[in-house]
């Protein structure tokens, strides 16, 4: 399995600043990511791990983030794309952030909802993750550099880059 992390803060490669990408900009990141994603051949046979790192999240995310969006994200997560999620991993999760999974918990699948995972410190998420894989802000060895596929970024940035050109990608909210 992929492991992939998303985080809200500068720690890891994504970050989501409110003031300059609206919610609809990182939904349209997060796509090219998907389908990068879905290039690999380790992704397409055994799936993805995602950890997300929810540090920083505050009402200026939590109001962008409606039951509708939430709604949309779950179709996709749950089968609207062609890329399994074999979990979720959710640390440094903040009290705002048990009202919008108390919305989205309406929408999720048994399935699904067994495969997320709440972590209240480090060393619960290391019972699933070997520490050695992991970059410093999760408790591993690896510096962010070293922690980030460059053939990967490389690929995704060439591929935000055609997006772009071709004018389906758009920096508004």
């Amino acid at each position: 399995t992929e492991i992939y992390t998303l985080s809200l803060h500068d720690a890891l490669p994504i970050s989501w600043d409110t003031s300059i990408c609206g919610l609809r900009s990182l939904q349209q990141s997060a796509t090219v990511q998907i389908f990068g994603m879905l290039q690999e051949k380790e992704t397409q046979l055994h799936g993805t791990a995602l950890i997300m790192d929810l540090e920083g999240l505050c009402l200026a995310h939590a109001v962008q983030i409606t039951p509708k969006e939430i709604y949309r994200m779950l179709v996709c997560i749950q089968g609207g794309l062609p890329l399994k999620v074999t979990a979720i991993h959710l640390i440094n999760y903040p009290p705002i952030f048990f009202g919008i999974y108390f919305i989205a918990q309406r929408f999720l699948k048994a399935k699904i909802r067994k495969r997320i995972h709440f972590h209240s410190h480090l060393e619960s998420l290391h019972e699933y993750f070997d520490k050695e894989m992991l970059p410093e802000s999760l408790g591993g060895p690896l510096d962010m550099q070293s922690a980030i596929d460059q053939e990967f970024m490389g690929k995704l940035l060439r591929e935000d880059k055609h997006i772009e050109g071709t004018g389906k990608s758009s920096n508004n909210a």
